[in-house]
């Protein structure tokens, strides 16, 4: 036997993480370069079984750089210090995939940071993208969502191997991306009224309110355009509300699903939801969805999840759709709500007023307009 821990075996190792919590393996792979190593092996092998139930990412702390997270599913919080955000003062999140955050920052600059992890990765500057010069604000409002097609992996260069696609524009809305090895983003796509993009079977669906649906695909070195999908129909039979809100797409147990969020009387804090899914039949139609059955519905404006309450805690019911009220001031602060989507009514909300953003005067996103607001994130610990 091992009389020192450096020493103790691979078999050993696995023993120990198998019975560990997230978190306390992200601490656990920190120790030393061989249980890191050890740690990359676990992660990869059939023996890890990844938290399933997304964390709720809440603003950070003011007093230090600490961000804090919620679990809806043991309803408890958690808190992660180290110093990936100690220079982002002046920028926002404008996209997560995967477990990481895609952060824009000032003069152009934009990076892929790991929350958990603490790892960050710089991506090319903007510079070529026709975006407002020196007004942060102004790129705030400018890009509307980033998104990773895949989860980044270790290519044979021992680098990240990964392709961000962006959605940005002043009066009207186009597309670019970036991969790991180019230097410069590169738009596609025409201009229109983007709203929401997502990663389905290998390929990039990208919706917006008066086109039709469009499927790109990313398997070459310039993208193809490769389908278009008619949405209107089935938009005009689901939303009958006027006070139509938000729509989101999501990928849930190989279903691609239409969400639509709605506000139904004067309080705004008071949703309903409709949902379609896209039927693989060959004609590419919608259908309605009456229920969720066993699943849950995680929805934010930076990244949207479905999982299976199978496989989660049982603080995570079934037909349940978990939602961020976005700048929901007159409350106190942020909040999340849930709505039965069986029972279409409102379940629950809770306020998270004590993390809520206190912006500097000096911000340039203003007092109200905080960059870091609620999003829901899969914790990657790489």
């Amino acid at each position: 036997m091992a009389a020192n821990w450096l020493e103790l075996q691979t078999e050993t190792l696995f023993l120990i993480l198998k019975s560990l919590t997230f978190l306390d393996i992200i601490r656990f792979k920190s120790v030393c370069y061989m249980w890191n190593k050890a740690t990359r092996s676990y992660i990869s092998s059939p023996f890890y079984s990844p938290i399933l139930t997304p964390l709720l990412m809440l603003p950070n702390d003011v007093e230090s750089n600490a961000r804090n997270f919620f679990s809806v599913a043991d309803n408890k919080y958690y808190k992660i210090n180290h110093n990936v955000f100690e220079e982002f003062s002046n920028a926002w999140c404008i996209g997560s995939s995967h477990g990481w955050l895609i952060i824009f920052h000032e003069r152009e600059n934009s990076y892929l940071v790991n929350p958990i992890s603490g790892v960050k990765i710089h991506l090319p500057l903007m510079n070529n993208l026709n975006m407002p010069r020196d007004d942060l604000r102004g790129y705030k409002y400018c890009i509307s969502k980033a998104i990773l097609l895949s989860n980044p992996c270790l290519g044979e260069s021992e680098k990240l191997s990964f392709c961000v696609v962006v959605i940005y524009g002043q009066s009207s809305k186009t597309l670019a991306f970036c991969r790991s090895e180019d230097s410069t983003w590169t738009q596609f796509g025409d201009e229109g009224v983007y709203q929401d993009m997502i990663c389905h079977n290998g390929l990039l669906y990208v919706f917006s309110f008066t086109n039709p649906v469009e499927i790109w695909d990313f398997h070459s070195d310039f993208p193809k355009k490769v389908m278009e999908l008619e949405i209107s129909s089935a938009l005009n039979a689901l939303v009958e509300h006027p006070n139509y809100m938000e729509s989101y797409l999501v990928e849930s147990m190989g279903e691609l699903l239409y969400v639509v969020e709605m506000q139904t009387n004067e309080e705004e804090t008071i949703r309903e939801f409709a949902i379609c899914k896209l039927l693989d039949d060959g004609e590419e139609r919608w259908e309605p969805v009456e229920t969720l059955s066993d699943r849950s519905l995680f929805l934010g404006k930076y990244e949207s999840i479905s999982v299976s309450t199978q496989n989660c805690l049982e603080g995570v019911g079934e037909n349940l759709i978990y939602f961020t009220l976005r700048k929901d001031y007159s409350i106190g602060g942020h909040s999340i709500g849930v709505y039965n989507f069986e029972e279409k009514e409102m379940v629950n909300k809770q306020v998270y007023d004590h993390y809520c953003m206190i912006v500097d005067d000096d911000s340039p996103f203003g007092m109200y307009d905080p960059p870091w607001p609620l999003f829901w994130i899969v914790p990657n610990p790489w």
